[in-house]
């Protein structure tokens, strides 16, 4: 059967064109992009648009009514959707009349380029383009095979010759894109390494490798903007893919550059401590150079970003999602370095002496925070000279002050309902006078802000100074510091401590020294020698501090406070503040001990935390059983009494612990080898607090399990801020969500842990 032909012409010929035109300019002001070009796509979706709508004026009704039907599937509006639904039923129309009704069938393909011109990004790789440009095709090509034979036959030369451009076009940009490709993966790959190099603080290599970077994309950029690359710009998709990679090359050789201009000029090793002193003007003479440095990598990270589009094909997106997540992370160093550097020279005592307290801290002596001060120093910054103005132990100022006037008005009513027993005298009392033995306890939460914030309004109070910051160092902190001082000779005690033996004689050795006396002093001289010796020798560059106490900053065993809230935030920011670890809305975990007889025992004990999670996502909710067990390995004897003895006549060796459990959901229930038993219980910054006295015998295991349930909101998935006490011997912690482990390996390692 001969298929019929439809003639437009004479009236009909005129409505077509005004439809057509139309059709293609409402469909430009739409702004769909299938270019790239704000330019090419607005002529090309016009000319592109009309003509197609010219053409369906002779399509089948059919046709229309396919085209109108795509364009309703996919309507991201509901008046888009009834505007599709409208020129179905007008193609409907149009197959129920019979006749040829030109404009009518332009007018249902018109309609349909409207809804088809506004369905915004449906999917990866240009598939909204490729849609509409699919749709409007067919409609054309069902039209032109049904006009006159004369215009068939110049359509059909117009269609080859925009198909055999198109051709030419992609293969001018693929010859193109191969001559590109080398120097596109080496320019991701220099500047990812550049970019790691930045961030290890090793300026000087960073700035060759932003050189080389800034070359590559250069040349990159020369290979895509060749003459036979040009014409992909007219083809939709294919320009998208040619402008992304032309984008990065010209920004990445632009940024890159200026990165490495930058690094010419910014030297950290004007930033070390030299005998006690730093150069405060070289610090505020860094703001420069690095507010360029900060906008430089922002600038990079926009670009990438923004290159990264729904255009871009899996196997340059893949590379340039790595190298976003690398300039992301460098994004956040740098406003960070640009944070500290604005804040330092008021923090280094520029505009007057600033004074700050540091707790010495063992964990021998479990306590929330992580261990037991034993002893402390003030050390005042004078326009960037440090200088020790005091140094002392615990008991000095236990004993300090006046008592009834040492008094802690700036803790909230949270803390102390959870810490006065230890810390008040009367914890009823609205005075809030200190017991005294505070300063013994005064590190028993975990939350360093909180921890600092007592002692800064404490010591004034105890015979101190009005402070302006606290910093907590443990003994594993002080043995890293101890590789930049070396030795440590002890008279008293007739031995040399090393570097490499400094955690472990402090931690355990000590103790097994026969004059107490000495022992007391071991922790003291080894601190003042080493904060002493930092003040009169030449420190490694900031980098290479992070790099040497990054690790022990995470773990909470280096913490630092600071009474302005901005200068805190660059503690915040260098993940240096020893918070306990923000929820967020999800669930949480810490495990801590207190320690309870006044001894060294916790240097013994270890065990395990597991926690097995089921969501009920059904009903939004979360169940959980956790369990902790402790092992107690200390010695009944040969130690002396102030290590394994106590003060709440239990044998000699016995562990009693204030174990208290942090949980982000409501605990149902509690039990100690499988005996129900009840639980002191409150709330800590967010998290629910369940704590008891557990005493572990020597050679003992005890086994303390809770049941928890909560709610979840609907819309978020679960996770879980796990935090390990920093103790002697960490309690490794495992978790299992519906079965399934979230810790292949336990995690071991002190500090919060984010998971999945």
């Amino acid at each position: 059967m001969a298929r019929q032909r439809i003639r437009v012409q004479g009236r009909d010929a005129l409505l077509v064109a005004v439809v057509a035109v139309g059709s293609g300019v409402l469909a430009a002001i739409a702004g769909p992009s299938p270019t790239g070009s704000a330019t090419i796509d607005a002529v090309l979706v016009v000319v592109a648009g009309a003509a197609a709508v010219w053409a369906a004026a002779s399509a089948a009704w059919w046709t229309g009514v396919a085209a109108a039907a795509v364009a309703a599937a996919f309507a991201p509006e509901w008046y888009l959707l009834v505007l599709a639904a409208m020129a179905t039923l007008g193609g409907l129309w149009i197959g129920l009349q019979r006749r040829s009704l030109p404009w009518s069938r332009a007018l249902v393909a018109g309609v349909a380029l409207q809804v088809l011109a506004r369905l915004g990004d449906i999917e990866r790789f240009g598939v909204t383009s490729l849609l509409g440009v699919g749709v409007m095709l067919f409609l054309a090509v069902m039209g032109i095979v049904r006009r006159p034979r004369r215009e068939r036959r110049v359509m059909w030369w117009v269609l080859g010759g925009l198909a055999g451009g198109t051709l030419l076009a992609t293969a001018g940009f693929g010859v193109a894109a191969l001559q590109a490709q080398a120097d596109l993966e080496e320019g991701n790959t220099v500047a990812r390494r550049a970019i790691d190099l930045l961030g290890s603080g090793e300026l000087a290599q960073a700035q060759v490798e932003f050189v080389r970077a800034a070359e590559v994309f250069g040349d990159a950029g020369d290979a895509l903007g060749r003459v036979w690359g040009q014409p992909a710009r007219l083809v939709p998709v294919l320009a998208q893919h040619r402008d992304s990679a032309v984008e990065l090359t010209r920004s990445g050789a632009e940024v890159s550059q200026t990165i490495a201009n930058v690094l010419s000029v910014v030297d950290y090793d004007d930033l070390r401590v030299v005998n006690g002193r730093i150069d405060v003007d070289s610090v505020a003479i860094l703001q420069q150079p690095l507010s360029e440095l900060d906008a430089a990598i922002g600038e990079l990270e926009r670009t990438v970003r923004e290159t990264r589009s729904p255009w871009l094909v899996d196997a340059l997106g893949s590379r340039l999602d790595d190298l976003l997540a690398d300039v992301a992370e460098q994004r956040v160093t740098a406003d960070n370095a640009m944070t500290a550097v604005q804040q330092a020279p008021a923090m280094l005592g520029a505009d007057g002496p600033r004074r700050y307290f540091v707790a010495f801290t063992t964990p021998v002596e479990a306590r929330g925070l992580g261990g037991f001060m034993g002893n402390w120093a003030e050390i005042t910054i004078t326009d960037g000279k440090l200088t020790v103005t005091d140094f002392g132990r615990t008991k000095e100022l236990n004993d300090g002050g006046d008592a009834a006037g040492k008094t802690l008005t700036g803790i909230s009513d949270e803390y102390v309902a959870r810490y006065g027993d230890f810390l008040l005298l009367d914890p009823d009392s609205p005075d809030r006078v200190v017991g005294p033995g505070v300063w013994s306890n005064i590190t028993g939460s975990p939350d360093f802000p909180s921890v600092a914030a007592t002692m800064a309004e404490l010591y004034p109070k105890s015979g101190g100074r009005e402070v302006d910051g606290v910093f907590v160092l443990d003994v594993y902190a002080i043995a890293k510091l101890m590789e930049i001082t070396g030795p440590v000779d002890v008279p008293d005690a007739g031995v040399t401590i090393d570097p490499a033996d400094a955690a472990s004689f402090l931690l355990t050795e000590q103790y097994e020294l026969a004059d107490s006396a000495a022992r007391v002093d071991v922790l003291e001289t080894v601190a003042l020698t080493t904060v002493q010796r930092l003040l009169s020798t030449t420190l490694p560059s900031p980098p290479e501090l992070g790099r040497m106490f990054g690790q022990l900053a995470r773990e909470g065993r280096l913490a630092g406070w600071a009474v302005r809230p901005e200068e805190q935030e660059v503690f915040d920011r260098v993940n240096m503040a020893g918070r306990l670890a923000p929820r967020d809305g999800g669930d949480g975990l810490l495990v801590t001990l207190n320690n309870a007889g006044a001894n060294k025992v916790d240097a013994f004990v270890d065990g395990s935390v597991e926690y097995q999670v089921a969501v009920d996502r059904e009903n939004d909710r979360v169940s959980g059983v956790i369990t902790i067990t402790l092992r107690n390995s200390s010695p009944t004897s040969g130690l002396p009494d102030g290590v394994i003895g106590n003060y709440v006549d239990l044998p000699p060796g016995t562990n009693r612990t204030f174990l208290t459990i942090y949980t982000g959901l409501p605990v149902l229930a509690y039990s100690i080898d499988d005996v129900p038993v009840g639980m002191e219980t409150g709330t800590e910054l967010g998290y629910v607090t369940s704590s008891t006295y557990v005493d572990i015998d020597p050679g003992q295991e005890r086994r303390v399990v809770l049941f928890v349930e909560g709610s979840i909101p609907d819309d978020v998935a679960y996770r879980l801020a796990l935090s390990n006490q920093p103790l002697t011997r960490t309690l490794p912690a495992t978790v299992t969500v519906d079965g399934v482990s979230w810790t292949p390996e336990p995690v071991t390692r002190a500090g919060v842990t984010y998971l999945p």
